[in-house]
C-alpha cells in the first residue's frame, strides 16, 4: 500500500497548522511509515538483532501504536507500552536516523518531518525509564536534526 501525504494546502480550511498527525496522513499514514521503518531496520545490523525474536504483527502494532501516541499526544487504549525493545545507544540513535528516512520516503517536507521528529524523540524519551545525560539528549536532536553531522563512536 502506497500513502500519499495529504495536500494540506489545499484541505486546510483555518489558518490553525496541522497536528503531527494530520502532517503524517493519519491512520493511513502511520502504517506507510511503519511500513518503510520496518524495512529499514530488519535490514540494519546494528539493529535487526534486537528485533528477531519478536512477533512481526506485534512488533507492527506496537510501531503503529507508539506513532500514533507520539502524533496524538494521547495514549492508546489497550496498550502496549510493556513491549520495550532495549538497544545500545547507538542502535537508538540509528533508529532515529532510520525514522527520519523514512518520513523523508514518504514525501514530506523537511519542516515537516523535522516537526514530526520532535514529537517522535518526546515520547521516546517520556516512555524510557532511563534518565539520559544531556550528552545523549544533544546526540538525539542532533540526529533528529542532521543525522549527517552525528558521528557514532
Amino acid at each position: 500500500m502506497h500513502h500519499q501525504p495529504p495536500d494540506l494546502a489545499a484541505s486546510s480550511t483555518s489558518s490553525t497548522p496541522p497536528s503531527p498527525f494530520e502532517l503524517v496522513g493519519s491512520v493511513g499514514g502511520i502504517a506507510h511509515l511503519v511500513d518503510l521503518l520496518l524495512d529499514r531496520l530488519l535490514f540494519d545490523p546494528l539493529v535487526s538483532p534486537a528485533l528477531f525474536e519478536l512477533d512481526a504483527m506485534l512488533l507492527r502494532r506496537a510501531q503503529e501504536q507508539f506513532f500514533t501516541e507520539a502524533f496524538t499526544g494521547t495514549p492508546a487504549r489497550g496498550s502496549m507500552s510493556k513491549l520495550m525493545v532495549r538497544v545500545s545507544d547507538r542502535a537508538f540513535v540509528q533508529v532515529i536516523v532510520h525514522i527520519r528516512g523514512s518520513l523523508f520516503s514518504m514525501g514530506l517536507a523537511e519542516a515537516a518531518v523535522d516537526r514530526l521528529m520532535l514529537a517522535v524523540i518526546g515520547h521516546a524519551l517520556e516512555r524510557d525509564d532511563r534518565s539520559k545525560p544531556a550528552s545523549d539528549l544533544y546526540v538525539l536532536g542532533q540526529a533528529a536534526a542532521d543525522p549527517s553531522n552525528v558521528e557514532l563512536i
